[in-house]
């Protein structure tokens, strides 16, 4: 199963999802209540890509959105301190990106951890609503 780029708003602990983008995430999961990251058989990794476009604010909390781009490759990493930084592509474009994890809510209460390569100055929702998984 594969989803178009979803969207939801954010929430602190555990971001609460639905419809579509859900019932991947269960699936993926597999009852294991967590998404790791997909060792390719090149050497690199894959994971589901995420973004808050709204930024920051002074205390560091996030604003807006949380945007999932799915499933993607990250590009020329490079190990710095505990996690990998690199670049990926979405909607063509490349990203600075780096490896993280979150948790979100499924609609039935339950929780799963998510591996995600976490977008640096991520594109906004109009500028990629319509793109899918790339995996």
């Amino acid at each position: 199963m594969t989803f178009k780029a979803a969207k939801f708003p954010y929430k602190v602990g555990a971001t609460p999802i639905n419809g579509d983008f859900a019932q991947w995430v269960r699936d993926k999961a597999e009852g294991t209540g967590q998404i790791r990251f997909e060792h390719l058989a090149n050497g690199g990794v894959a994971a589901l890509t995420l973004g808050y476009p709204g930024g920051r604010d002074s205390w560091g909390h996030v604003q807006g959105d949380a945007i999932f781009y799915g499933m993607r490759k990250l590009l020329d990493s490079k190990p710095e301190g505990y996690a990998l930084h690199g670049r990926t592509s979405i909607a063509g474009k490349k990203y600075r990106c780096f490896t993280s994890s979150t948790m979100l809510e499924l609609p039935d209460g339950g929780l799963v951890d998510i591996a995600v390569l976490y977008i640096c100055d991520p594109p906004s929702w109009e500028d990629v609503g319509e793109v899918n998984n790339a995996l």
